[in-house]
This record gives structure tokens, C-alpha cells and sequence, in this order.
């Protein structure tokens, strides 16, 4: 087996399609590093510059309670050190929110730097893996075995002591290891070109997400070279072989993404952009209808003392029943945004190419899960804003106290350092190898299938 291993290594690197394979992947690798170390400098600086346009509101409403209370939060998303390796669709994703003690908008686009490229696949290593490499795996694969029969080898190669199971997995082994070296070597000379730039953290955090994608990739790839040994088992010849594993890669990076879109967007329909700003009309419509309901009105200050600001109050809870119809339908159309998002993934995973993206994004924390954890975070981030402004406008005791009218609260400052300031919480390497082990289960487990297919049909099969 050792012996079949070393001779298709040996073999491969004798291709001349290996060998350009071979330096193009190389080549990607290196381009990546140049490329992400720039342009995750320009993203930091640029959400530096936002996050300190939006805390230099906060700070300057911070002089008078009753105007910082209506202020926007900004919640922007950090760019993260891992997006060279997988971007997670971050360029295709909203940036982030904006919210205030009323409401929380639809996520929105912030970052310039990506404008006119959305639709262009990032250069990461993910793309690089899966897509580059899985057509190098089957320009290895699809004469593997046809070609042999072809050639009428297998007579010579049983007739010595290697039998059928030992020759199968010395080949797919040998072909495995072929495809691992320039992802290695291309790992390594991105790491370090990154590590000499310096534009990017590449923490200890990071390099054990690093051993952990160099493990799942080991998988991935084997997972392709028996697929592809397969087919070329079961094909007549060399060139049948060649054209169905074409396909087979067309069919996996292409064809499924495209018909899953097109089937999920029409069996699974959410209202349009338009659609939901006519419902949100309609709901600014019934703001009478509310007023009348609570008796309110607004006569100032000095006017409202004589009992205790009862229409203002009820002015105040009219606009909150409004803030909380108009925030349940932004909830409602933001959630079936998810759904259906999620739903396209889910049915995705179907194509092992996406099911490994899947593993990954888990894996780097990045993608669908963390835009979804944000939005779940904006929404506790707008009850802890809610309550530390209620109970700053109750410490003064000249505020009429009516949360939250506007010109019906404090006028004292407060304290900018005391403001809480949203954090986006981070998921521990422990916890993100759990979650990428959940996804990266199905991916061994359809690698253990269909090697255990091919072996049965291998060892019972009758070769010349």
C-alpha cells in the first residue's frame, strides 16, 4: 500500500497539470495574502472612523439626557482577522444596525470599501479549496482507475503481493497527499507573508482554527478523490470519466447554489423592500387613532405639573404602542429575511462543497450564524439602553419623568463612560470547534460511505 502511495505521489508530480495546478494554487495563496492584508487595513480603518463618528454623537448628546435618549446606536460589525481564510459572504451581509430606545432598523450596508465588488467571489481560502482545488482533484481522479483498465495494468499490478483493498487505498491516499502539499505549502507561505506584513492579528486563537481547517480539509479532499475514483470505476473509459466528473463540478459549485436560490425564492416568498415600508405607512397612520385612545396631548412643562402629566404620559404611551407595532413588523420582516437565508443554506449543505463552506463558517464564527447572533444581541443591547436611561432620568428629580417623551425627561448631563456601548460577544475556540464538529460530521460520514461503496464494488469487481 506504502509503495502504491509513493509511486501515484511520485506519478503526479510527473503531470504537467499537476505541476500548473500545483503553482496556481501556490500563486492564489500568496495573491490572498497580499490582497486581505490591505484591504482587512482599510476595513479597520474605516470602521475606526465610523465607531468614532458615531461615539462622537453619543458624546456630544451626552451633555443633555433628554436629546442622548433619542439618539442612534450605531452596532457595526468589526471586521474580522479570519476573513482572508473565509470571507462568509461578509461583503454580500449588512454591516450592521442602528437603533435608539424606539426602534431598531433594518440592517444596512456601512462599509465603502466593497462597493461595485459584491458580486465577485472573494479570493479566500475557501474558494480556493473547494473550488480550485476540487477541479485539480478530479483532473487527478477520472483516469485513476478507467485509465488502468485502459491500459490493461491491473493483470501486472495483482499478479505481484499487493492485493485490491491495499492497491485502492494506497491510490487514494497517494492522490490525497499530492493535493495536500501545495495546500499546505500555500498555507505556509500565506501565514508568513501575513505574519511579515503585519496588517493582520494572526493570534494563537486563529492558528488553532488554522489546524483545525487543515484537518476538516483532509476530509474534504478525500472525501472528492474518492468520489472521483469512484466515478472513474464505474465510467468505461478515461474520456466518459472526464466528462461526467466536468459536470459533477459544474453540478456541486454551480447548478445547485443557482436552482436552490431560484426554488427558495419562490416557494418561500417574503414581502419586498416596498411591501413592508406601506405597511410601516399604514402604521404611522393609526398614530391618532392611538392618541385618542390614551387621551393624549403635550402643554408643556408647566402646564402638565397639575396632575402629574397624565395626557402627556398618555401621549408617551401612544407612541410607544406605535414604536412597538412599527418594531414588530421591521422584527417580522427581519426574521423571514433569516428564514429564508437559513432555509437556502440548509438545502445547500446538499452539495458537499457547501456543506464543508458551512463547517468552515462555523469553525471562523462568520457567515449567516453571526449576522443572526448580532441582530439577537442588538435586540438585548436596546432593553439594557431602556432601562439605564429610565433610571437616570428617575435620579433627577426636577424631570417630569415621562419615558420617553421627548422634552419630558432630564436636562442634566450624564457621564459618556457610563453610556453602555455594545460589544459584540465572541464565541470561545472551544465553542466554535464544537459547533464546525456539528457540520463536519456529515462530511466524514459521506466520505465514510462512499469509500465503503467503492471498496465493496472494488474488491468484487473483475479487473484485467
Amino acid at each position: 500500500m506504502i509503495e502504491v502511495c509513493l509511486f501515484q505521489i511520485r506519478d503526479n508530480f510527473k503531470n504537467l497539470k499537476f505541476v500548473i495546478s500545483f503553482l496556481l494554487i501556490v500563486i492564489l495563496f500568496i495573491l490572498n495574502a497580499l490582497f486581505f492584508s490591505f484591504r482587512t487595513e482599510n476595513r479597520l480603518i474605516e470602521y475606526n472612523k465610523i465607531e468614532k463618528s458615531s461615539e462622537g454623537a453619543i458624546r456630544d448628546a451626552s451633555s443633555r439626557l433628554n436629546d442622548l435618549i433619542f439618539i442612534n446606536h450605531l452596532l457595526i460589525k468589526k471586521p474580522l482577522n479570519s476573513e482572508f481564510i473565509i470571507n462568509g459572504n461578509q461583503d454580500i451581509f449588512p454591516d450592521g444596525f442602528t437603533l435608539n430606545v424606539k426602534s431598531i432598523n433594518l440592517p444596512e450596508k456601512v462599509f465603502h470599501d466593497n462597493e461595485g465588488n459584491s458580486n465577485l467571489p472573494p479570493i479566500d481560502w475557501f474558494f480556493i479549496i473547494s473550488i480550485i482545488l476540487l477541479f485539480l482533484i478530479f483532473t487527478l481522479t477520472y483516469d485513476s482507475i478507467s485509465g488502468e483498465k485502459e491500459l490493461g495494468t491491473f493483470k501486472l499490478v495483482f499478479s505481484n503481493s499487493i492485493n485490491k483493498l491495499e492497491f485502492l487505498i494506497g491510490k487514494i491516499a497517494g492522490i490525497s497527499m499530492s493535493v495536500m502539499i501545495p495546500i499546505l505549502l500555500g498555507i505556509l507561505l500565506n501565514i508568513f507573508i501575513i505574519i511579515i506584513l503585519g496588517k493582520i492579528t494572526f493570534d494563537s486563537k486563529l492558528l488553532v482554527q488554522v489546524f483545525f481547517l487543515i484537518f476538516y480539509t483532509t476530509f474534504y479532499v478525500m472525501f472528492f478523490v474518492t468520489l472521483g475514483m469512484f466515478i472513474s470505476f464505474i465510467s468505461n473509459n478515461s474520456l466518459k470519466s472526464l466528462i461526467i466528473c466536468s459536470l459533477l463540478w459544474i453540478v456541486l459549485v454551480v447548478i445547485i447554489p443557482v436552482i436552490v436560490k431560484i426554488t427558495i425564492t419562490n416557494l418561500y416568498e417574503i414581502p419586498s423592500k416596498n411591501d413592508y415600508e406601506i405597511e410601516l405607512q399604514e402604521a404611522d397612520n393609526r398614530l391618532v387613532e392611538f392618541l385618542s385612545k390614551y387621551e393624549a396631548g403635550s402643554r408643556g412643562i408647566e402646564a402638565g405639573k397639575i396632575d402629574d402629566y397624565k395626557k402627556e404620559k398618555g401621549e408617551a404611551l401612544a407612541q410607544q404602542e406605535l414604536a412597538n407595532l412599527k418594531q414588530k413588523i421591521t422584527n417580522t420582516y427581519i426574521e423571514k429575511k433569516f428564514s429564508q437565508a437559513n432555509l437556502f443554506y440548509n438545502i445547500l449543505s446538499i452539495s458537499p462543497v457547501y456543506l464543508f463552506q458551512s463547517t468552515l463558517e462555523k469553525l471562523f464564527g462568520t457567515g449567516l450564524e453571526r449576522d443572526k447572533k448580532i441582530y439577537k444581541e442588538a435586540r438585548e443591547f436596546q432593553l439594557t439602553l431602556i432601562n439605564f436611561y429610565k433610571n437616570e432620568d428617575i435620579k433627577d428629580a426636577s424631570s417630569p419623568n415621562v419615558h420617553f417623551l421627548y422634552n419630558y425627561l432630564s436636562a442634566k448631563g450624564i457621564n459618556y463612560s457610563n453610556i453602555p456601548k455594545f460589544k459584540e460577544n465572541v464565541d470561545s475556540t472551544a465553542n466554535l470547534i464544537l459547533k464546525s464538529s456539528s457540520a463536519f460530521v456529515f462530511l466524514f460520514l459521506e466520505f465514510v460511505i462512499i469509500l465503503g461503496v467503492i471498496c465493496i464494488l472494488f474488491l468484487k469487481a473483475v479487473l484485467s
